[in-house]
């Protein structure tokens, strides 16, 4: 069983009349899990203080994850398709070149060009498909 102290326990927070509820609280749950878990109430902090990098890398892989799988998606739709012409708009540039969406279909890409800006409207061919690696290619026409 942890060793646990309510002093221990009020080290962890300050005194701000506001959190007086919220923090006894948080002591009590604290306290129930140090004693349920045998975990020391000072690693629990720490893992409370570590827990926002976590949920932050956790979050940031969400995104990758959730990117690669609208890749595919969109890799496996155009599959067929290679050697199609398509209306594009610029969404954003930067200097591996264009980002666009394709009119009617929905797709987002980049593409390789110089002198687009958002907003700028164009005719993309699509010149290459690999959804192994999710990736599309498109040309300016």
């Amino acid at each position: 069983m942890a060793d646990v102290t309510w002093a221990a326990l009020q080290r962890l927070f300050d005194d701000e009349p506001p959190l007086k509820v919220w923090r006894e609280e948080r002591c009590v749950a604290l306290a129930d899990l140090a004693r349920e878990t045998g975990i020391a109430i000072e690693r629990l902090d720490q893992l409370e203080t570590d827990l926002p990098a976590v949920m932050a890398r956790a979050d940031a892989r969400a995104g990758q994850i959730e990117r690669a799988v609208v890749d595919l998606a969109e890799t496996v739709l155009l599959s067929h398709r290679q050697g199609e012409r398509f209306a594009a708009v610029v969404t954003d540039t930067d200097d591996r070149g264009s980002r666009i969406q394709l009119r009617d279909v929905p797709v987002v890409a980049r593409i390789i060009d110089t002198g687009l800006r958002p907003g700028s409207s164009l005719n993309v061919q699509l010149t290459g498909v690999d959804t192994g690696h999710r990736l599309l290619r498109f040309a300016p026409v």
